[in-house]
């Protein structure tokens, strides 16, 4: 795998800072090219070196979102029961003040909800998928627990 150079990263990090602040300020539909490079400080080339559009900066915060999500998940899951569902959140809520800003900017564009659906779904998935085969563990049960448990999460990370 061939690393980067720095002056990738650092045009792509303040190409991507730029959007996120701009999201907040105003609909994620109506950030465009020029916005982003104004506030980057950079040329129009540069942005277009990088992204396509305005929405793979969006596309990109996303896709490395759900892949850190499924790292916390994996950590998470591999690391304790789900009897006990307090330390579950407060690893999640450590987790997204680890990305507050990525994090902000989601919850801001335009299509969140499919967004927090798709991460939702992704949780329930992963949960239920470590439900054990024991006889005596009520399955309905479960089931209801981790979508409150899911449930909650999203609320959480909605007020992050």
């Amino acid at each position: 795998m061939v690393k980067p150079n720095r002056s990738v990263l650092r045009s792509k990090n303040m190409l991507r800072k730029a959007y996120i602040e701009l999201s907040t300020e105003k609909d994620a539909s109506k950030i465009t090219v020029v916005d982003v490079v104004n506030r980057a400080n950079l040329s129009r080339n540069t942005f277009y070196a990088h992204y396509p559009d305005v929405s793979a900066i969006a596309e990109e915060i996303k896709n490395e979102f759900i892949q850190k999500f499924n790292l916390y998940l994996d950590q998470t899951l591999f690391s304790q029961k789900l009897d006990h569902p307090l330390p579950l959140l407060k690893r999640f809520e450590q987790f997204i003040l680890n990305d507050e800003d990525d994090c902000r900017m989601l919850v801001h564009t335009q299509n969140y909800p499919i967004f927090l659906e798709k991460l939702k779904k992704l949780f329930i998935d992963r949960l239920v998928a470590n439900i054990d085969d024991e006889p005596s563990r009520d399955k309905y049960g479960f089931l209801v627990f981790v979508h409150v448990l899911a449930s909650g999460l999203i609320e959480l990370y909605t007020c992050a």
